[in-house]
């Protein structure tokens, strides 16, 4: 009676190639999840009342370095 062993079923490619399509399948439900969920664009209104809040914080008297800020929020 023979047995089977892992090596015997699948070599290196077929590995490979079952891993990529994983990795294409995973990407693209992510992308149609944030889009349905509209994550991308909660994202985006986020960091604009951020900018807006610090705007704010800013007319109050202190002073903040917008390089930094915009680097950090983009």
């Amino acid at each position: 009676m023979k047995t089977l062993i892992i090596s015997d079923l699948m070599d290196f490619s077929t590995v490979f190639t079952i891993l990529i399509v994983i990795i294409v399948v995973f990407l693209i439900l992510r992308e149609v999840m944030c889009w349905y969920w509209k994550l991308n664009k909660i994202v985006e209104l986020q960091k604009h009342q951020t900018r807006i809040l610090f705007k704010i914080y800013e007319q109050g008297g202190a002073s903040l370095n917008w390089d930094e800020i915009n680097k950090i929020l983009d």
